[in-house]
């Protein structure tokens, strides 16, 4: 008898159940040499070890099947474990696992917002930076806007590069691709240097949402507009937020560092924006399904009162 079956099963259950597919797979051979004797008496001769064999078969595969399905589910519970310790422990292979699906899922989430995104950006001039772009998303956007003079393509993943280029040239683009963080652009291009910049998706998974507003403040000339789509935390001490803090962790691990419980609007009203804001639900999983998105133009010096 298989040990991992009587380790799964209730005592002496394995040795049951043995005994049961024995009997059934014999009963289930006597009817068919039944009909093989009468349509031919030589097969007989045949019937009894064939019997026999395709018994002992049957009642061991019977007896096997749980040990081998209990390592297949042992198998991929390793697989996973290995993956998502890896993308804990490896930020470079967190983010090639997440430049794989992300596009897609990106993709899927702007269909839900597409008409009033379109609307949203369709005031866009001046030198742009896509901040945090992925695989350029809204080189498309981009593209459409017609008193666009300059784009800067900001994406640390180098992963995505490839596609950026490759998105840029279908639309048309000229676009600098900047490989590093937005600190480092103050540092090395100094401030006031964009007239429109675009956030998609990207507060939810920065380290520190207030440091990199304050980058993008920087970044803005006055008057310069922040076009913003977040998906953010469900009401506070519902059952979705609650279910949004415990899953955190672990969606954070294979998401590249996405966080499903952030207030980004409330981050993003700290500063002196003059903001507008609306709030969509989407067909995306029933925790990321609340988003905020909208306007946010960094006022003259002197007139920070809000409209």
């Amino acid at each position: 008898m298989d040990s991992t079956l009587n380790s799964i099963l209730p005592d002496g259950e394995g040795a049951k159940v043995g005994e049961h597919f024995y009997k059934v797979s014999q009963s289930m051979l006597q009817g068919r040499s039944s009909r093989e004797n009468s349509q031919s008496n030589s097969k007989s001769n045949f019937s009894l070890p064939l019997k026999s064999a395709a018994s002992i078969l049957l009642a061991i595969g019977a007896i096997r099947f749980p040990s081998i399905l209990a390592r297949i589910i042992m198998g991929g519970v390793t697989t996973l474990g290995t993956l998502l310790s890896l993308m804990y422990l490896s930020r470079s292979f967190q983010q090639y696992v997440v430049s794989m699906f992300q596009p897609a899922v990106m993709k899927g989430l702007h269909k839900d917002i597409r008409e009033i995104k379109k609307e949203l950006l369709k005031g866009m001039k001046g030198s742009v930076l896509d901040f945090g772009c992925g695989d350029g998303l809204y080189i498309r956007d981009i593209a459409n806007a017609k008193d666009v003079t300059s784009v800067m393509s900001l994406e640390p993943n180098a992963n995505l590069h490839e596609n950026i280029r490759i998105t840029a040239e279908k639309y048309g683009v000229t676009t600098e691709i900047y490989p590093k963080f937005s600190s480092q652009l103050l540092a090395e291009r100094g401030e006031e240097l964009f007239d429109f910049v675009i956030i998609g998706n990207v507060l939810c998974e920065v380290p520190n949402q207030e440091s990199v507003l304050d980058d993008v403040y920087r970044l803005l000339k006055p008057e310069g507009i922040v076009y913003f789509v977040e998906h953010v935390a469900c009401v506070a001490g519902s059952e979705t937020r609650q279910f949004q803090d415990m899953i955190n962790p672990l969606w954070k691990t294979v998401s590249g560092g996405c966080n499903c419980n952030r207030e980004t609007l409330k981050e993003i009203w700290k500063k002196k924006w003059q903001l507008f804001a609306w709030e969509v639900k989407t067909s995306g999983p029933w925790f990321i399904n609340r988003i905020h998105l909208g306007l946010a133009m960094k006022p003259k010096v002197g007139t920070e009162a809000r409209l």
